[in-house]
């Protein structure tokens, strides 16, 4: 079994700073045994020990079931923390490792820390950072609805001062109204705090069920004590629970292993009127049920963290940058370079990645953007479309983001709009029959005049060879064009790579020895589809229109049946009932002129290709304008290229 820490934190771990911080907490728990050992040696011992005896198996039972409940609602408290900040962990393992995780750090202290060494040992990929944020931010969450809580039990104690019980009526009232201000008048928070929750994905949804969630967990733990504690004892529930959180919140705070001194001197000295022994026994056998049993099992899933790891279905999420994608021996790489669909290789690109079922041969490109899981085009091959369809759903709600397609076909559209999901005409994609390809036409005498001023001006259109690629001067045109454009786009566009290029058709315009320009191609059996189209800064007027022109006539030779000149956005008015004046084909031109479609749509028209509608769609109007913002800025501001060697350019999304 590899070790749980790698030499340079075991390193850290062996200063002698980190040594005190380590042993802080046992002396602590000396301390206060110390501290107070006469209300400790009063106990009869042996009293105890037979009140522990006497602990019925109703009992016993009626506690582990209260103790599984805790576990089950921690389980979901930090698989809410996973959504919220978009871990990529699917609900399933969170939940799991999230309850194993706190049946650690409950046992031996030092929660934020043992927390966050137990998440990154049992979720792959999770960085330890990353851990350690989780088990900070839930920590104080805890902590803050540990003290709501309390705050509200202690209002029911008969037994309260009345100053103090005015204290904690002022407290809970005071911050049950402030959260119920910021859950119905949001605009009343800072303007820059509610960019920051927005941004972290923290919306009162999450955290009202995040409190519901730890508010289960602490009442199930004080139930187990409730029904441990022997009759005689005299301690009704609705004191037994202030007391508890109590209790609870000072061995929580002492940072001891299960909170030992702290907890037990603090429940001693709250129920002076109880029967020390009775309440030992108690004690005891909450330790036992609460810490104890689910430590042990969660030490167990230490050991061999693939017992707690859900087995994959029949499709399986694979997100992947460089090399298993790259690699036509692999899996993922057969799959890709036998797909139906040609766009099916924009997988390859960072921030994209395949569903994909071996068994089935059946896939989607998908990827994240912001709180939005995206599908790309339709799934492939379309006899999947329902099966996959589902898959993918099913996905994002285990990841707790919104399912968004998109540029899908009509349809995937139709299917959408039958669950109830909101769709909207983003763009229309032109293809050409190859074979039916006549640049004689009427239609394309725009297109020959392009073609006569090209060939004018000396420019030799020329497919490139896969292994012979000019890559220096195709990366200063390519460095031109992004630097005239406003950057290169990326997510479901092209991006200019070699490893990209190397899996694709590439087509050269020369002019004697010097490059012109050049475009790209996604190619598979059924379609090749336009991917990166270059001219140069200054080249000649034609020289794009003469690289898809020597594109058509090859894929005419080679019996290709489908060649897609890709989308263009849609401009309002053009393929549905909506007229011109409406606000929403207004904004569609609007965007379509700032952005330049309109000119790349009179480029494509050149050809007199087929138009097919494509389509955005997703749950609901907001979240389809929240998605398309989202998708808009993953294509603006592109993730990075990293070497395939980096752990961090791997990334799996895990179930």
């Amino acid at each position: 079994m590899p070790p749980i820490l790698p030499d340079a934190a075991r390193a850290r771990l062996a200063t002698p700073r980190s040594l005190g911080r380590a042993l802080a907490a046992p002396a602590l728990a000396v301390l206060l045994v110390l501290a107070f050992r006469e209300k400790f040696l009063d106990i009869d011992l042996a009293a105890a020990r037979e009140a522990f005896a006497r602990i019925a198996p109703a009992a016993w039972a009626q506690a582990l079931a209260l103790s599984a409940l805790g576990y089950w609602a921690l389980g979901r408290f930090d698989a809410i923390a996973h959504r919220m900040f978009h871990t990529g962990v699917g609900q399933r393992l969170a939940r799991r490792a999230g309850m194993a995780s706190m049946a650690i750090s409950q046992m031996l202290g030092l929660g934020i820390l043992t927390g966050a060494l137990a998440r990154w040992r049992l979720i792959p990929g999770l960085s330890p950072g990353r851990a350690l944020m989780l088990s900070t931010v839930m920590a104080a969450g805890f902590f803050a609805i540990w003290a709501w809580l309390s705050m509200a039990a202690l209002t029911l104690h008969p037994e309260l001062r009345a100053d103090a019980a005015l204290a904690a009526r002022a407290g809970f009232l005071g911050t049950t109204g402030l959260a119920a201000v910021l859950a119905f008048w949001p605009s009343r928070l800072p303007l820059r705090l509610r960019r920051r929750m927005r941004s972290a994905g923290i919306g009162m949804r999450s955290i009202a069920a995040m409190t519901f969630y730890a508010a289960l967990d602490m009442l199930a733990a004080a139930g187990v004590m409730h029904v441990l504690l022997d009759g005689a004892a005299g301690v009704p529930l609705h004191m037994m629970v202030p007391v508890f959180l109590l209790s609870l919140g000072a061995g929580l705070m002492s940072g001891t292993p299960a909170g030992i001194g702290a907890f037990e001197l603090t429940m001693l000295s709250l129920l002076p009127a109880a029967d020390p022994a009775l309440l030992l026994a108690a004690i005891t056998g909450y330790r036992l049920v609460y810490f104890a049993l689910p430590a042990s099992l969660a030490a167990v899933a230490l050991a061999c963290p693939a017992l707690i790891r859900p087995r994959q279905g029949a499709i399986e999420l694979e997100w992947r940058r460089g090399a298993d994608l790259a690699c036509p021996q692999t899996g993922l790489g057969r799959a890709l370079a036998g797909s139906p669909l040609a766009e099916a290789h924009l997988a390859r690109q960072p921030g994209l990645g395949l569903l994909w079922s071996a068994t089935r041969g059946a896939g989607a490109v998908i990827g994240v953007a912001g709180h939005s899981l995206v599908m790309l085009r339709d799934p492939f091959p379309s006899g999947a479309m329902a099966e996959v369809g589902e898959e993918f759903l099913q996905l994002a709600r285990d990841r707790g983001l919104s399912p968004c397609h998109y540029k899908c076909g009509a349809r995937m559209a139709v299917r959408a709009r039958r669950r109830g999901h909101h769709v909207l005409q983003v763009a229309r994609e032109a293809w050409l029959d190859p074979a039916a390809y006549d640049v004689a036409t009427r239609a394309r005498r725009q297109l020959r005049r392009k073609l006569r001023h090209a060939g004018k001006e000396g420019l030799e259109f020329l497919a490139a060879e896969p292994g012979a690629l000019p890559l220096p001067q195709m990366a200063r045109i390519n460095a031109a064009w992004a630097e005239a454009h406003g950057g290169e786009r990326g997510f479901s566009m092209g991006r200019f790579h070699p490893s990209l290029l190397a899996h694709q058709r590439i087509y050269l315009a020369w002019q004697g020895t010097e490059l012109r320009g050049f475009v790209t191609f996604h190619a598979s059996a059924g379609e090749w589809t336009l991917d990166l189209m270059r001219p140069a800064a200054d080249a000649t007027d034609g020289t794009a229109h003469g690289l898809i022109h020597a594109a058509l006539l090859d894929a005419a030779a080679e019996g290709v049946p489908r060649l897609s000149l890709a989308a263009a956005p849609f401009i309002g008015g053009q393929d549905q009932e909506e007229s011109r004046d409406s606000t929403l084909a207004r904004l569609q031109t609007r965007l379509a002129g700032r952005t330049g479609g309109l000119g790349l749509a009179r480029f494509k028209a050149m050809f007199d290709p087929n138009w097919a509608p494509l389509y955005i769609t997703a749950p609901s109007r907001w979240k389809l304008l929240r998605s398309g913002a989202e998708i808009a800025r993953a294509i603006a501001h592109p993730e990075p290229f990293r070497d395939p060697r980096d752990p961090k350019a791997r990334r799996f999304l895990r179930r």
